[in-house]
């Protein structure tokens, strides 16, 4: 038997008994997880902005299948996403206000008024610290 044949087989032998090791280890360790998280990650958006509050969309249906927050508490979901996920939890798509993003100042020189000329630093942090910033708006 050459040098090449040995290696192969010692890699081939080495490679079906770790195969077996992690087979073995995944069903002892095997974790149960509750399917209604999986489906109702698959209706979400998926885009993970965190502005529900939780870490992710993984995060949000774990909090909306525990009953701590309602469908509508994710604010890139549509009325028909949140209407599919109320249906297959069988819970009301109702739960309180969806929060929406309100711009209430444009910020630019345009669209407010100026309470006074600042001259300083060409900076917003530095701007606000004097007299709660130069704009009308705070």
């Amino acid at each position: 038997m050459d040098m090449l044949t040995g290696a192969l087989l010692l890699m081939g032998i080495t490679g079906v008994l770790l195969g077996v090791i992690i087979g073995v280890f995944a069903r002892f360790f095997k974790v149960d997880t509750d399917s209604r998280v999986e489906l109702v990650q698959e209706l979400l958006p998926g885009a993970n902005c965190g502005g529900c509050g939780k870490a992710g969309c993984a995060d949000f249906a774990k909090s909306v299948v525990a009953g701590e927050n309602p469908p509508c508490r994710c604010p890139v979901s549509s009325q028909e996403q949140i209407n599919a996920i109320a249906l297959a939890l069988g819970i009301s798509p109702d739960g309180g206000v969806r929060k929406r993003a309100v711009v209430r100042c444009g910020g630019d020189m345009f669209q407010t008024v100026s309470r006074f000329n600042y001259n300083g630093v060409s900076d917003c942090a530095a701007a606000s610290m004097v007299a709660g910033g130069p704009k009308g708006c705070r």
